[in-house]
């Protein structure tokens, strides 16, 4: 069955990093994971709700042309490529510049297991006029900080751990950008920066299989990932 496309809103998919903690020589962007680069696997999945033409990947100026090969191999000739920042938030920046739909889906680019269900719950949210949505679970481990020396146990019931996409309002999004960047004021999630605003936050739930490869151990979490049949694709 033909899945029901998403018409007012963009895909931003940052992939600007330089993957210094993934210890690789390929950057984990154009990693194969399942014979195809990660980037490929993290695309499809939107693919199945957005229109190529509704994706915007912002990455590393050295990387613009690769990833334009990488996506004319595998007929993706409309997604448009960005040149991203120095920090996530100036790609962010560059990616919301070049939308043009009122919402925007912002995501990492080597988070290839996202799932359509949290796609369109994110979509739903959103038109509930909740200024930011963003997915999220909380762990399952023992969590503890330390303290002058000493380690205390937090309240797991009371920790997130933050997810992407996060779906928010462009032009809402871009106005604080501006005043952030403006402050030198940066945060790493999206959603913080509309907490700082006094804006409402809504937390819809995350999906552990949702994993961010950020280090090169995370690509065997990742294959097994696959081989208990969570396809990339």
């Amino acid at each position: 069955m033909q899945r029901r496309k998403i018409n007012d809103a963009n895909v931003i998919i940052v992939a600007a990093g330089a993957s210094a903690r993934f210890g690789r020589k390929t950057k984990k962007i154009f990693f194969l994971l399942d014979k195809k680069p990660v980037i490929i696997h993290t695309i499809e999945k939107f693919k199945k709700f957005f229109a190529d033409s509704d994706i915007i990947i912002v990455v590393a100026e050295e990387d613009m042309l690769k990833m334009r090969r990488t996506l004319d191999k595998f007929s993706l000739n409309e997604i448009r490529v960005v040149k991203g920042g120095e920090k996530r938030c100036f790609s962010v920046f560059n990616g919301l510049k070049e939308a043009a739909k009122r919402r925007v889906f912002i995501h990492d680019g080597a988070r290839p297991f996202l799932s359509g269900e949290t796609i369109l719950s994110l979509s739903r949210s959103l038109l509930k006029k909740n200024e930011c949505v963003a997915p999220a679970y909380k762990p399952s481990e023992t969590v503890r900080i330390i303290k002058k020396g000493k380690y205390e146990i937090l309240d797991r019931q009371n920790i997130f751990l933050m997810q992407t996409p996060q779906a928010c309002f462009r032009d809402v999004y871009l106005k604080i950008l501006e005043k952030r960047i403006a402050e030198n004021k940066f945060f790493t999630d999206d959603a913080e920066y509309f907490i700082n605003e006094n804006m409402k936050l809504k937390i819809i739930d995350g999906d552990k299989n949702n994993i961010k490869i950020t280090f090169g151990m995370d690509i065997k979490t990742a294959e097994e990932i696959i081989k208990k049949g969570d396809s990339c694709s």
